[in-house]
């Protein structure tokens, strides 16, 4: 199994997670087809995204890799964009704020902010480890 399988995988277990909880905790109605293809879904569907997406964040605000005002020197990990492009980042003077991790962002070469719920196999180094 590689590296974007697994990730695919684990995508597609929280996306299924988020639309029960649509269904069970916001007593909303969300069609059979959305189970099976919750990407197309939230894409079609701006209102399901909004509440994903809200909580999504709520989540990633409490999660326990980061700690709020957090800050560190560089960072590596992997992120999957709205979209689901998986990229492998590295980031720089990286700060944890709320639901979001800010940084210079070393492959675009400009200041990104990422969300948290997005983001996979972080790991932080130290500038001496960068520049050895």
């Amino acid at each position: 199994m590689t590296v974007t399988t697994l990730i695919a995988f684990v995508a597609g277990l929280i996306a299924g997670a988020a639309l029960t909880y649509l269904i069970v905790i916001k007593g909303r109605e969300v069609p059979a087809e959305a189970l099976r293809n919750p990407s197309k879904y939230k894409r079609a569907d701006p209102e399901v995204a909004r509440t994903l997406d809200e909580h999504d964040r709520d989540l990633a605000a409490t999660d326990p890799r980061w700690v709020e005002g957090e800050e560190g020197e560089f960072a590596t990990f992997t992120y999957a964009d709205r979209d689901g492009v998986v990229t492998e980042r590295r980031v720089s003077n990286w700060r944890s704020h709320g639901a979001y991790i800010e940084g210079v962002c070393l492959n675009r070469q400009e200041e990104r902010t990422f969300r948290k719920d997005r983001i996979t196999g972080w790991s932080v180094q130290s500038q001496s480890e960068v520049q050895a």
